[in-house]
């Protein structure tokens, strides 16, 4: 597997993070797409994404940390190994403040359980709207009153995690953020910033487009019959076209682009 990661700004200054797992032939995909556009490599570089992420700034501080947006994997264990990839390029994350996945709640339990043993920098997020520390970097939108924090029987705001026998809801644990106490910074992404910022705009866009397309495939396969791995049936919802062309028509503005992506996806579901 090949780990690719790379940062965009929309139109309106919002900073997203692109990352990925491709085959030995995505890698080969890729890389005729960075020499020139070839809109027929879409569906094949789609074939060959193992894993997806998209993880995207907000307008609050959120502890500089990055909102996990879009997470899913083709591959068992492949979305784990991405989400350890990002990890360990610095990236500070914390949970999607709109919806949080029973698998992506999973991982997050996981990752509070490892702040204990040091490996992971565990950081409570404080309510923006009515705060409870005068700190700024750690306003956030948060699932809870006091977001991270509770106040100690001294009369303080502190972490719930350093709480002993303190009982948490599965809501208190979304209200952190979570990054590696010492990232390695490996493995190397296949695809650089400079390769990004220097590409074309068309080919750059096809590279965006299969990762969330990947993203799109994945949740609908979870959906029905087939299961995620081909197996079983995952989950019980019900996820319409409609409902995915509404899900990315926000990262995608021009209509012509909306349309011919619209186009390629249909063809994938």
């Amino acid at each position: 597997m090949h780990f690719g990661m790379f940062r965009k700004r929309n139109q309106y200054g919002f900073e997203s993070l692109y990352c990925f797992l491709l085959t030995n032939e995505g890698l080969s995909i890729l890389n005729e797409l960075k020499q020139t556009y070839n809109k027929q490599l879409f569906r094949p570089l789609l074939d060959n994404i193992i894993a997806s992420i998209i993880l995207e700034k907000q307008t609050e501080p959120c502890n500089d940390g990055f909102m996990l947006s879009y997470w899913a994997s083709s591959q068992r264990g492949a979305g784990k190994m991405l989400l350890m990839n990002i990890f360990n390029h610095g990236i500070t994350l914390y949970a999607d403040r709109y919806q949080v996945s029973e698998l992506a709640r999973t991982a997050i339990l996981k990752m509070a359980k490892m702040a204990k043993t040091g490996t992971m920098i565990v950081k409570p997020l404080d309510n923006e709207g009515f705060p409870v520390t005068t700190e700024k970097e750690d306003d956030c939108m948060t699932y809870t009153r006091t977001g991270g924090y509770t106040m100690s029987d001294s009369g303080e705001y502190v972490s719930k995690l350093d709480v002993p026998n303190n009982t948490l809801d599965i809501k208190d644990y979304m209200d952190f953020s979570a990054s590696f106490a010492s990232p390695s910074y490996s493995p190397k992404s296949v695809l650089t910033q400079e390769e990004i910022d220097t590409m074309g705009y068309s080919s750059v866009k096809t590279i965006e487009n299969a990762i969330m397309a990947h993203f799109t495939r994945e949740i609908t396969s979870s959906a029905n019959q087939r299961g995620r791995y081909e197996n079983i049936q995952e989950m019980k919802i019900k996820i319409t076209k409609s409902k995915l062309r509404r899900l990315i028509r926000e990262s995608i503005k021009d209509q012509e682009e909306f349309d011919e992506y619209s186009k390629q996806i249909s063809k994938t579901l």
